[in-house]
């Protein structure tokens, strides 16, 4: 619906993570068309000035959830489709 889905690996949340709610993201992975499935990096700036950064796991699973993504999200495709035809 246009909100990138994307996955913790295994034994990785929020908790394990510290995140409070205080923190600002970047996200990197996205150059150019992404990939299904593609790996994501997550940089985490804390309050308190340290940064961090994990790998992520887009939920991106097919080349149509990527056109999806891309466009919007689903009604934005549908339309764009639409207004093609």
């Amino acid at each position: 619906m246009g909100v990138l889905p994307a996955q913790f690996p295994a034994g990785v949340t929020r908790y394990t993570l510290g995140l409070t709610g205080f923190e600002t993201f970047d996200l990197k992975g996205f150059e150019g068309t992404p990939m299904p499935r593609g790996v994501l990096t997550l940089t985490i700036y804390r309050a308190d000035g340290t940064v961090s950064e994990v790998e992520l796991q887009s939920r991106l699973d097919t080349a149509l959830e990527v056109e999806y993504f891309m466009a919007g999200g689903m009604l934005h495709f549908a339309l764009s489709q639409a207004r093609a035809a």
